[in-house]
């Protein structure tokens, strides 16, 4: 699932099989994973709900608005950020 642009038809349709696949996957792995070692005993945590409620909505979303893949979105910009802000409260404190 880290394609990010579909460029013709045949991949067009090679990506949404990819898409109800990872959809599949995603309820298979809250239904599972909420009751594993990640969760520490408790009903879910907000990555946990959030993958499995959140992230194929916009998957699909930006498939069919845009014609592009979930590989555009990325933590990359909030983790730059957030380690630039680290960094000052380091240096002016």
């Amino acid at each position: 699932m880290r394609k990010t642009f579909i460029s013709n038809e045949s991949e067009a349709e090679l990506y949404k099989r990819e898409l109800l696949i990872f959809e599949n996957d995603v309820k298979q792995f809250y239904t599972y994973g909420k009751l594993s070692y990640l969760t520490g005993g408790q009903d879910e945590t907000y990555y946990l709900h959030c993958l499995r409620f959140y992230l194929p909505k916009f998957a699909r979303e930006a498939f069919e608005r845009h014609g592009v893949g979930v590989g555009i979105f990325s933590m990359q910009g909030f983790e730059r950020r957030n380690k630039e802000s680290k960094n000052n409260a380091v240096r002016r404190t």
